[in-house]
């Protein structure tokens, strides 16, 4: 990718041109930032394609030119390419120490050393045991669109699990959303801003909620 933009030049710039709008550079398809050693940035802004090449301006978008589409190609990464995704610890029966479940005002707790417990952490341990994190429905959430997904405060319900790693006590936060009307729903871990999809069926045992509901 860094070679591409490294060796960048324009087929022709515009003379008289249009607008950006005439160019699709007012809403542009690509927006690169380019930031060299020293900090400094440059803006590449990439619009409609007229043959084999893009429109093309940049930073103040006072000029406008045209350069090869073979220039974009390298950029043209998914966000599923690129990301780091989160890694979930490996929890299950023999490490699984104690579970507690909010939901606005209703808290339920769950631990190893309760007999009582011991099928709900069986079935809690199940769905932590085969948890991936591997579908995003969101690379980067903003705190005013956590909403949409039933992730704000208000509306998720949260699950703090304690596990037990090289004999060493830890925990991790889980935060369930709504469905998402595909079989999915859309889960959290509560230091990341990555929204995920997890099967319904996961999230039930995870819970602890009756999966033939």
């Amino acid at each position: 990718m860094e070679k591409a933009f490294r060796k960048l030049e324009a087929d022709r710039k515009l003379e008289d041109g249009d607008s950006l709008e005439a160019y699709g550079l007012e809403d542009p398809a690509y927006t690169v930032v380019l930031t060299d050693q020293d900090g400094n940035e440059t803006t590449l802004y990439f619009g409609n394609v007229t043959g084999d090449s893009y429109y093309l301006t940049l930073n103040e978008k006072k000029e406008i030119y045209t350069v090869s589409t073979g220039v974009i190609e390298d950029f043209q990464y998914s966000m599923e390419d690129m990301a780091q995704l989160d890694t979930f610890p490996t929890i299950g029966s023999g490490n699984l120490k104690k579970v507690v479940i909010s939901q606005g005002t209703e808290k339920t707790e769950y631990s190893s050393e309760n007999d009582d417990d011991a099928k709900s952490m069986a079935t809690i341990a199940g769905g932590l045991g085969v948890l991936t994190l591997k579908d995003a429905a969101d690379y980067s959430v903003e705190e005013n669109d956590l909403s949409k997904y039933g992730l704000d405060e208000q509306s998720r319900t949260t699950e703090t699990v304690t596990y037990t790693n090289n004999k060493k006590e830890k925990t991790v936060t889980l935060y369930f959303g709504k469905e998402d009307g595909n079989g999915n729903r859309y889960v959290m871990l509560s230091d990341s801003k990555i929204v995920y999809l997890v099967e319904n069926e996961k999230c039930k045992n995870m819970l602890n909620q009756d999966t033939e509901s």
